[in-house]
């Protein structure tokens, strides 16, 4: 193993959680080597620490010898206590163990042993639908065979159906790499710079496979899976939430349905997939029932409840707060969990921290403190490997901040700047385009004549986004910019400050905005 520097040591102590450290602690005290004492101070100091200075650290452990052998041995330690946790030990452990013992025996020329340890592994594996194992086990068959028996205790119909299912099992293997490998295709779409050709990109990738069957309840399980999720992204990338919401839903159903052993063994893609239902939730209410759903699913569960799934649920628990005005709540909620905004901010996902950060910067805008919301994009959404995904809702968040202070000479310089840093990395989509230009007219007018311009920019926007389709809509779930504008025509609190997904988008004219407000004012008189 490369040496272990101090800030890598550090990244994995943050991720750890509160009953893994616990475990961390009793694993250590069977561990009986001279320092562990140091290594244990090592431990807790970097515990408590938000962010490592490597110069203090080595100050404060000036005295001890040996102290990157010692951040070595430690970081070896934290990650043999947990392969030694019940939450890391699944079948895919045994199967990796079991084949390593094969491996020895066969080297010791123990053939007996190994055609024994073979068929225990070939028969968990089988049990399981273990797609990648399955060959290699096959495999070791006919390697066994060769080597020992030399056939001569094999009769034809044992070699055919060793063949065949050694054949089924390739099969299944390329079936499933497939659907893996594609979806890893459609991924890298999304990243693409060019997404002007992503739908025809995307149609032209899955129109390869078959139409999907929910009557078809057989084949291999890790297939059916990879194939629901597969087509689950196909849609939500396309922004087709209720396609989306179906898959998911058929994926929890299906993994509900398999036998009692079946399921321990895909019991964490279920709660994965219920936490996937969110993200495509058809209401605000289906996305506290599926929130509700999912922690009361999740409660003691404690080995499905790893970093990533408990982000997710963070992330679309604030999600639901932002969404319904509940800002105090937030509050609250984060403060509840600083646990987890923590494996955030130390996660390995530039997504999450990117994602969290901008929910924050949102957050202080919806309560309208202004200062906190611009130093949280200062200090972390301003950075260069913050993704445009987040940089540039962030940016235009920014450009409405210096508005609604009536910072208009400050306004007028950061535009200039803005359009330029835009300009450099991608082509400016239309809407994006005509809030710029509102700004640069906003500061040059009177505030008795802003409302027509607002008006007439949001009929033009409107517009515009019914010439589209749902993917290119994908800038309204960062922020609701129509709505944001029709605060300012109408002087209404601006509640909706984005769309939970695209699927739930529905702009209504100026006219039909005015009517709603003017009954929504009679209703309370």
């Amino acid at each position: 193993m490369n040496r272990i520097n101090t800030a890598k040591l550090h990244r994995l102590i943050k991720t750890l959680k509160k009953e893994e450290k616990r475990f961390f602690k009793l694993f250590t005290k069977k561990q009986d080597r001279k320092g562990d004492v140091l290594y244990l101070k090592v431990f807790d100091y970097l515990d408590k620490l938000e962010e490592v200075d490597r110069d203090k650290f080595k100050k404060k452990f000036k005295t001890v010898k040996g102290l990157s052998g010692l951040q070595n041995y430690l970081y070896k330690l934290i990650l043999k206590s947990l392969r030694n946790q019940p939450t890391y030990q699944d079948v895919d452990v045994l199967l990796r163990e079991g084949l390593m013992d094969l491996e020895i025996l066969y080297k010791k020329e123990l053939f007996i042993d190994s055609q024994e340890k073979l068929e225990q592994l070939l028969e968990v594996a089988v049990q399981h639908d273990k797609v990648f194992f399955l060959p290699m086990l096959h495999e070791w068959w006919f390697i066994l065979q060769n080597t020992y028996f030399h056939y001569h205790e094999v009769d034809k119909s044992l070699l055919e159906s060793s063949i065949e299912m050694y054949t089924n099992s390739i099969q299944n293997l390329q079936q499933y790499h497939l659907y893996r490998t594609q979806l890893g295709r459609m991924m890298w779409l999304v990243k693409d710079q060019d997404s002007k050709n992503i739908v025809e990109d995307l149609n032209q990738i899955i129109k390869f496979f078959p139409e999907y069957d929910s009557n078809d309840k057989q084949g291999n399980i890790a297939i059916r899976i990879q194939e629901l999720q597969f087509r689950r992204v196909h849609a939500a990338i396309l922004m087709d939430s209720s396609k989306s919401y179906f898959y998911k839903k058929e994926l929890v159903q299906m993994l509900k349905e398999l036998p009692p052993k079946s399921f321990e063994v895909y019991e964490e893609y279920y709660y994965k997939a219920l936490a996937a239902q969110m993200g495509s939730a058809p209401s605000l209410k289906n996305l506290a029932e599926t929130i509700e759903e999912i922690e009361t699913f999740t409660d003691g569960k404690t080995k499905h409840l790893d970093n990533h799934l408990l982000i997710q649920i963070l992330i679309n628990k604030i999600d639901l707060y932002l969404l319904t005005g509940a800002f105090q709540k937030f509050e609250q909620f984060i403060q509840e969990r600083k646990d987890i905004v923590e494996l955030i901010v130390h996660s390995g996902s530039q997504y999450y921290r990117d994602c969290w950060y901008y929910k924050l910067m949102l957050y202080y805008y919806g309560i309208k403190d202004y200062a906190n919301a611009l130093d949280t994009f200062e200090m972390f959404l301003s950075d260069k490997d913050v993704s445009m995904m987040f940089k540039r809702p962030s940016l235009y968040l920014k450009m409405i901040i210096y508005y609604e202070e009536e910072e208009y000479i400050l306004l007028a310089s950061y535009l200039k700047n803005f359009t330029r840093f835009l300009r450099k990395r991608e082509a400016l989509l239309d809407p994006e385009k005509q809030l710029i230009t509102l700004m640069g007219k906003l500061i040059k007018l009177p505030d008795s004549e802003h409302k027509a311009i607002l008006i007439q920019t949001r009929k033009e926007i409107a517009d515009y986004l019914t010439t589209i389709d749902a993917a290119q809509k994908e800038f309204l779930i960062y922020f609701n910019y129509i709505g944001w504008m029709d605060s300012q025509i109408f002087n209404v609190p601006f509640a909706d400050l984005f769309f939970m997904h695209l699927g739930v988008v529905k702009i209504d004219s100026i006219e039909e905005r005015q009517n709603a407000l003017f009954l929504e004012k009679d209703n309370q008189e």
